[in-house]
């Protein structure tokens, strides 16, 4: 009858459990290792990394693009500077034009005052002229004395009056009578035919007839 080995110690056994434990372990770290390196790539993909050269956070390419971001910035606060600056001096320019046609309105008002003045001056001038230019018509006209019959006080004022004469419608003469009275039926109270220069003196309430004489002038 063959002998029977005696069954392992326990030293033995221990070994082979570590043994198992140890490749347990290797297993497992290959296992985290893989999973993370996909981790890590699926990481770098979610956060904008491609591994073939795309952009990089922090890189030139971002820098550039962050510049010209602010160049365009710039620029649009240079323009709107630009047309605040446009419709300053607009504004200004059209204050300045409202002051000068208000500066123009108000020389012409008084350039307007000043003819308005000259010409009522010129009016008042005028009225004064026409006045005097009336009242000595008047007194030349009272003052003279024409072909008709006078009331002397009521059509010509009383004084001495003088002719040169006929004024050549009467071939007789110039012809001038005192009468009793305007009309027809009037006696002739005294009378007289002349050729040349002759004077009377006419007193208030004598009616005094002339005919084809030159005109009759108070003697001053």
């Amino acid at each position: 009858m063959a002998a029977v080995p005696p069954p392992p110690g326990p030293s033995k056994r221990r070994r082979v459990s570590l043994t198992a434990l140890a490749a347990v372990v290797v297993l497992a770290v290959g296992v985290l290792t893989g999973w993370a390196a996909s981790e890590g790539q699926t990481r770098e993909q979610q956060l904008g990394v491609d591994v073939a050269g795309a952009v990089i956070p922090g890189s030139q390419d971002e820098i550039d693009a962050a510049d010209s971001r602010a160049d365009d910035a710039q620029s649009e606060l240079e323009d709107v500077q630009a047309q605040r600056d446009d419709y300053r001096q607009q504004m200004l320019e059209e204050r300045a034009a409202k002051e000068r046609a208000q500066r123009e309105a108000d020389e012409r008002a008084v350039a307007l005052d000043k003819r308005e003045k000259a010409l009522d001056e010129r009016a008042a001038a005028l009225d004064e002229r026409e006045s005097a230019i009336s009242e000595t018509e008047q007194q030349i006209e009272a003052s003279t004395i024409g072909d008709g019959v006078y009331v002397v006080g009521e059509d010509v004022a009383a004084g001495e009056y003088r002719t040169d004469g006929a004024d050549g419608s009467n071939p007789v003469g110039c012809y001038y009578a005192f009468k009793s009275g305007t009309g027809a039926d009037a006696e002739i109270i005294d009378n007289n035919i002349v050729d040349g220069q002759a004077r009377v003196t006419l007193s208030e309430g004598d009616v005094f007839e002339s005919k084809a004489c030159d005109e009759w002038t108070a003697v001053s």
